[in-house]
């Protein structure tokens, strides 16, 4: 597979994904739920594509992407980690719940910005490699 056919693939899928959550957004009768999924899920996708094509292809556009998303995850999870290891410990398991508490509808409530910020970052990455890919080769 070239990178040529990976991005064709990535921005159909891309394309399918944003379809499909329109369609289930206009039938939906929680209509926020679903726009709190649909960031999540089409980053999940692009950060997946954005790995692939920045350590298989070489593709230096996808770089900064890769290393502030991961960067970015790994302080999420990290947070997430520390409050489950502090519950764990007796001395520290009223503070920690306590803590989980105050932190984690913040974390529900920032997720899909984030997530949706860093996908719109994704697509015009995406927008900018399919144009230098159709218009700019010889």
């Amino acid at each position: 597979m070239t990178f040529r056919n990976h991005l064709l693939i990535d921005s159909i899928v891309q394309a399918l994904l944003i379809i499909f959550f329109s369609f289930l957004l206009a039938r939906s009768s929680a209509p926020t739920n679903i726009l709190q999924l649909f960031p999540i899920t089409l980053f999940a996708w692009q950060f997946i594509n954005a790995v692939l094509s920045y350590k298989f292809f070489e593709r230096t556009s996808k770089r900064l992407f890769v290393r502030i998303s991961g960067y970015c995850l790994i302080g999420i999870f990290a947070i997430r980690g520390f409050l489950w290891l502090a519950a764990s410990f007796v001395t520290l398991s009223e503070m920690a719940n306590k803590l989980t508490e105050q932190i984690e509808p913040l974390i529900l409530i920032i997720l899909p910005f984030f997530c949706a910020a860093l996908a719109i970052w994704y697509l015009y990455i995406t927008f900018r490699d399919l144009y230098n890919m159709m218009y700019n080769t010889i």
